[in-house]
């Protein structure tokens, strides 16, 4: 069967599994996906959108409905491990913005040979997600099956974790990154337009509220009860560090990690440059400076230090 001929060909095959993946993890049956509701979708001219569907019907990977047929599953199942896999080579291994890989892997993953995606694979040591938290198909084209809870009907003060983050609309995930919102981050509802988000009180729409999807915390988690952020604790309090920032990733996080800041490391402020400039942490009987922008979002208990 000959693959797709184009990139507005490989976008449909994308979204159509996108979409099948939304509908089944809702509990859902499949969706009959026309031309103009996909045109929607992706946010492209539907005479376009029209002509490639109908290449791709020609070619027998979609059905009249806009399901997939077996081989179009197999071709989009490829299309989306090689794009989620390179998204997460950009966010992890070249440090690009969570707002800007998305369109950067939409151009490379038509450029990269099978063989190179599996290179990729090998060195990221094959991840099961991407940075929004989509599943990656394995290299067999099995695609796991995913249990998360949106957040409108996540329980209002249960601490969870933010397992998915939409990127359709792409507008509003920008939105959403912006706000500062990310994919591990943990998360409370507050209100009716407040949120607990590892850390820090903020609104949101509620417009927005269903591009996000919810995890309990797994067992091995210790509850952010009377945690604060790094850069809350004042000269000689001890914090105990419990989470680093989920949005601190790449060359900033391994930094960070090479520094000792690990969960349970104990850390104390020593003394502050002037004029908001880094503090000084005492680290393991080192220390070591840090901005603020390196504390922001790492979460922190204060405990009292054990007498020597």
């Amino acid at each position: 069967m000959p693959a797709p001929n184009s990139e507005i060909h490989a976008d449909l095959l994308k979204a159509c599994l996108h979409l099948a993946e939304n509908f089944a993890e809702n509990h859902h049956p499949n969706p009959s996906l026309s031309p103009s509701a996909l045109a929607a979708f992706l946010n492209h001219p539907q005479e376009e959108i029209a002509k490639a569907f109908a290449a791709l019907q020609k070619e027998d990977l979609i059905s009249e409905s806009g399901s997939l047929t077996d081989a179009g599953r197999r071709r989009a199942l490829s299309l989306a491990r090689s794009h989620r896999l390179i998204e997460a080579y950009l966010l992890e291994q070249e440090g690009v913005p969570l707002t800007e890989i998305h369109n950067k892997a939409e151009r490379l993953e038509h450029d990269l040979t099978p063989t190179q995606i599996e290179k990729i694979a090998d060195s990221l040591n094959h991840p099961r997600f991407d940075p929004h938290g989509d599943p990656i198909p394995t290299r067999n084209g099995w695609l796991p099956k995913i249990k998360r809870t949106p957040l409108q009907k996540w329980h209002a003060g249960r601490e969870g974790r933010i397992a998915h983050i939409e990127d359709e609309p792409v507008q509003d995930c920008i939105s959403l990154l912006e706000k500062g919102i990310a994919r591990g981050a943990r998360i409370r509802i507050l209100s009716e337009d407040s949120l607990w988000h590892h850390g820090i009180t903020l609104s949101l729409p509620r417009h927005l509220w269903p591009m996000i999807s919810v995890e309990p915390l797994s067992d091995d988690d210790e509850p952010s009860e009377n945690c604060k952020t790094l850069e809350e604790f004042q000269h000689g309090e001890t914090a105990k560090i419990i989470e680093l920032d989920p949005r601190c990733t790449g060359p900033a996080r391994h930094r960070l990690l090479d520094l000792g800041i690990v969960p349970g490391t104990l850390v104390t402020p020593d003394f502050a440059a002037s004029f908001g400039g880094p503090v000084a942490y005492r680290i393991r009987g080192t220390c070591v400076a840090l901005r603020k922008e390196q504390t922001t979002g790492i979460l922190a208990k204060k405990v009292t230090p054990s007498a020597p």
